[in-house]
């Protein structure tokens, strides 16, 4: 299977080997209330309880968000996030994951939540895309996150906002590497810069960014606006 794209053949089928076993999952909104829908950047948390048949050693847990076309979202894990847990002991016990501001765009999403062994090879206890959650609101140009952000614009120039109901990047489609330029408006360098402005090509999680475009105008900007996206390298 790969990662960036789920085996839908797969949800809503319980896996795994049940020496640790999920038993109920809840999805709570800011105030505590059982929902699937949210706003977006809404806060969440998800809370799983599971009983342990078996005693089982260095076992870790995950929870992985797909969009409903099965395109992989995110999926943190107590391994890749340093926490290391030796062993769990026969009984019934619970692990939770609460997200600070749930930034997908709307639309429809599915959960995944695993017990796995020490190295993600083998699942004691795997939902995949079991349990269901929405992003209220549209979101016409099929975007993943709403990352916060600020716009800058240099002091001799006019920065105003305007309600644009549809935004068609349908004509971006199949135009990587390409460069698309008029006569009169050209982007002249774009650089990416870090928190202490420092060039780079390389981000940190969590890292701040700052796209720095440079633009070459042969008249005075009227009724355009300046678009920046951020794709995977595998689209």
């Amino acid at each position: 299977m790969v990662k960036w794209l789920a085996f839908k053949a797969e949800w809503c089928k319980k896996q795994g080997t049940k020496e640790a076993e999920i038993i109920a999952v809840k999805i709570f909104d800011v105030v505590g209330k059982i929902t699937d829908r949210f706003k977006c950047a809404q806060k969440a948390k998800v809370f799983v309880e599971f009983v342990v048949h078996e005693e089982v050693e260095n076992p870790h847990f995950g929870v992985a968000i797909f969009r409903e076309d099965g395109i992989y979202c995110y999926g943190p894990n107590t391994l890749f996030d340093g926490y290391r847990i030796k062993k769990l002991k026969k009984g019934q016990s619970w692990f939770s994951i609460e997200y600070k501001s749930l930034n997908l765009m709307p639309g429809e999403y599915r959960l995944s939540v695993a017990i796995w062994d020490k190295k993600e090879f083998l699942a004691y206890s795997y939902h995949p895309g079991f349990y269901k959650i929405k992003i209220l609101g549209e979101n016409k140009n099929g975007q993943l996150f709403n990352l916060p952000y600020q716009w800058k614009l240099q002091h001799h120039q006019m920065l105003s906002t305007a309600n644009i109901e549809e935004l068609d990047l349908s004509f971006l489609e199949n135009q990587w590497d390409k460069i698309l330029s008029s006569e009169d408006i050209e982007i002249a360098s774009m650089q990416l810069l870090g928190n202490k402005e420092d060039l780079r090509d390389s981000f940190e999680t969590g890292q701040d960014m700052e796209v720095r475009i440079k633009i070459k105008n042969k008249r005075d900007w009227l009724n355009e606006y300046l678009w920046f996206g951020i794709y995977r390298e595998d689209k």
